[in-house]
């Protein structure tokens, strides 16, 4: 990089320029050297450079841009440099140079340069550069692909150790994504064929309303099941909204208490607010769990055993909330805030007592449903619709419908799992690639490893399309398949009603 003349208005400006251009050199770069240059730095402090290289620019552009600076300023040697070894090498076409000086300031020129110069053996020139030999890199390790022979030096193996588990784990997870994706498909296809043998949505409730009386009691029973199934979640939801409320309202007084200068006497409100506190987090998580398990409940073939484990959990929350006695907890505190006045503390403690109380009743209101859903789900003596299956004689079964809309959310499934694993492999695929073409991962084949990485990242891309158009196409058929069998459920509650 040729120097400018601001480059040589002051001393770190100037050795800022030239560690630029030696990191710059190539074969038959220009130098050139002058008997001795003065030059000030940005505190006006002078600095004496004898002898005063420039590598980079010629004679010719340096010598006008040295006529404002002290020193003798006299050219003394000009000529060509290239790198050996790492070190700068002179070579002089005009004047003469004086390696005693270079090497008696080695220490100077290297912090100037970042780079040794090359000092010749005693009584000449530096020797002609040796030709290139270039090393033998060593034997080749080969790691085989579907998409092609991927290579490295086998002297690389230790250092490359992360990148070839990296590769080994993206083809594992390539391969085992193209093998999903084929299983996807045929269960796909599978789907459709479920489907092309059931009758149209109209002849499904036209032969619905055929339905025994048996059959339609079953039918609604089911029904009420179904909303007493959705009241009780909603219910699960309202009892885990009071829980986390009443503890952040515990919390907040906490923080107000905190943030006051209160007397000895504040201790022992703390103290009680921070046992309710941990009461109340104890309370909301069994109520997580609950709500969790409330959320399965769908099938009221499949809801005893959901139901008895949610009947154990609010048992739990109602045996902690009596011996807990959390409203009085509550009210107590709001009343020794009151006392210490801290008024923004007691209303957020009546917070508290209000919402304890009110999860208290939610709690109770919950039991209740649940002991309604269970003596519904108790008395229906067989699976939801199977009776119509049993008796209704004709072109439609319910079975085939539950069998239909379970295939195609396995499909959907499969194709969220897919899109998961064809993403692992783009990304660390991608992350090889940079590795390759940044040289950090030496082969005696580059060019031929990007493109087998480039040809996996692809069928990533591909695999991962592919999986998502699947995946799109189940939403709208399952709740499609999913409202038809509502929609027939109700046409057999309504048969004999």
């Amino acid at each position: 990089m040729p120097l400018k003349a601001q480059d040589l208005q002051t001393f770190e400006a100037y050795k800022k320029a030239i560690r630029a251009s030696a990191s710059q050199i190539k074969d038959n770069t220009p130098f050139c050297l002058y008997s001795d240059v003065e030059i000030p730095d940005a505190s006006k402090k002078s600095h004496m450079l004898r002898p005063f290289l420039v590598v980079g620019s010629p004679a010719t552009a340096i010598t006008p841009m040295l006529k404002d600076l002290h020193g003798g300023r006299k050219l003394s040697c000009s000529g060509l440099c290239s790198l050996e070894n790492g070190k700068i090498r002179l070579e002089a076409k005009s004047g003469a140079l004086n390696f005693g000086l270079f090497k008696s300031q080695a220490t100077i020129f290297k912090d100037l340069l970042g780079k040794d110069i090359l000092i010749p053996a005693a009584g000449g020139a530096p020797a002609a550069k040796p030709a290139d030999v270039k090393p033998d890199p060593g034997p080749v390790e080969t790691i085989n692909t579907p998409y092609g022979s991927f290579t490295y030096f086998a002297n690389e193996k230790a250092a490359s150790a992360a990148l070839i588990k990296t590769l080994e784990k993206v083809l594992e997870n390539i391969e085992g994504a193209s093998d999903d994706g084929r299983a996807l498909n045929a269960a796909y296809d599978e789907a459709r064929k479920m489907e092309k043998a059931l009758p149209n949505a109209s002849v499904i409730l036209d032969w619905c309303k055929k339905a025994d009386r048996a059959s339609a009691d079953e039918a609604r029973q089911a029904k009420m099941a179904y909303l007493i199934f959705d009241e009780f979640r909603g219910k699960l939801s309202d009892l885990a909204e009071d829980a986390q409320d009443a503890g952040q309202s515990v919390s907040a007084a906490l923080d107000e208490l905190n943030s006051q200068k209160l007397q000895d006497e504040a201790d022992q409100l703390k103290a009680k607010a921070e046992e309710e506190k941990e009461i109340i987090e104890g309370v909301f998580k069994v109520v997580k769990l609950v709500v969790k398990v409330g959320e399965a409940l769908v099938d009221p073939a499949k809801a005893g055993d959901l139901l008895m484990d949610c009947a154990d959990y609010l048992v739990d929350i109602g045996a902690k909330l009596a011996t807990a006695n959390l409203v009085q907890k509550a009210a107590q505190c709001e009343a020794m805030a009151k006392e210490l006045k801290a008024a923004a503390a007691a209303a957020r403690f009546s917070q508290a007592k209000d919402r304890v109380a009110s999860l208290s009743n939610r709690q109770v209101q919950a039991m209740n449903l649940l002991k309604r859903a269970q003596a519904l789900v108790q008395s229906m003596s067989k699976v939801p619709m199977k009776g119509f299956d049993e008796t209704t004689k004709g072109p439609f079964k319910f079975q085939d419908l539950e069998d239909l809309a379970d295939r195609i959310a396995e499909v959907r499934d499969q194709a969220q799992d897919i899109i998961k694993e064809s993403r692992l492999a783009f990304d660390a695929s991608g992350v090889l690639i940079e590795m390759v073409a940044s040289g950090k991962w030496k082969s005696p084949k580059l060019d031929d490893n990007k493109k087998i990485l480039q040809k996996i990242k692809d069928e990533a891309v591909n695999i991962g399309k592919m999986a998502g158009v699947r995946y799109h196409e189940c939403g709208p058929w399952l709740a499609s398949r999913q409202r038809v069998y509502a929609q027939a459920q109700e046409a057999v509650a309504k048969a004999h009603s």
